[in-house]
């Protein structure tokens, strides 16, 4: 057993650190299919990327985003954000859902082109739709005929302010 990173192991950190670095955030998946690999070995070089102090994770739900750092990060979070917002406050919705909020985003091509520079858009980004969606609006409010769905009320403010960069 190899004491350390094989070769094999430091070509991938090299190619994980490069794509980070060019898309500024990149969730587990992404990595995983850009270096070829399942997602467990990409976990691991973003793993020893983290401990070095190379990239930064940021976990959003049941999804890990790896940053080239916090100010990369927090532009990634406000563009995702920002458009998670544009498209609830298109059809002027009062209250949204994971479910309903992933629908609109894979609809719009603009924010379906967001979302898939940093995460795959399949079912199982709903998690990390929930959990935007529990940054911007608060708690949820959850009904017993819904089950666990939970449902989130928008703000008119947050239809108001969705352009605008929070301080």
């Amino acid at each position: 057993m190899p004491r350390g990173a094989t070769s094999r192991v430091k070509r991938r950190l090299t190619q994980a650190l490069s794509l980070v670095e060019e898309r500024g955030c990149v969730s587990t998946p992404l990595i995983a299919s850009a270096l070829g690999v399942n997602v467990n070995k990409a976990h691991y070089a973003a793993r020893l990327l983290e401990r070095e102090g190379a990239v930064l994770q940021v976990a959003l739900g049941q999804h890990s985003l790896w940053c080239a750092g916090r100010e990369a990060a927090e532009a990634v979070l406000w563009e995702l954000k920002r458009e998670l917002a544009r498209v609830l406050c298109r059809g002027g919705a009062r209250y949204a859902t994971p479910v309903r909020a992933y629908e609109l985003i894979t609809a719009d091509k603009q924010a379906r082109a967001a979302f898939l520079r940093y995460v795959p858009l399949e079912k199982t980004a709903t998690p990390l739709i929930n959990a935007l969606l529990l940054q911007m609006l608060g708690d949820p409010i959850r009904y017993r005929h819904r089950g666990t769905q939970p449902i989130y009320y928008i703000p008119p403010e947050v239809c108001r302010n969705a352009g605008e960069r929070p301080l």
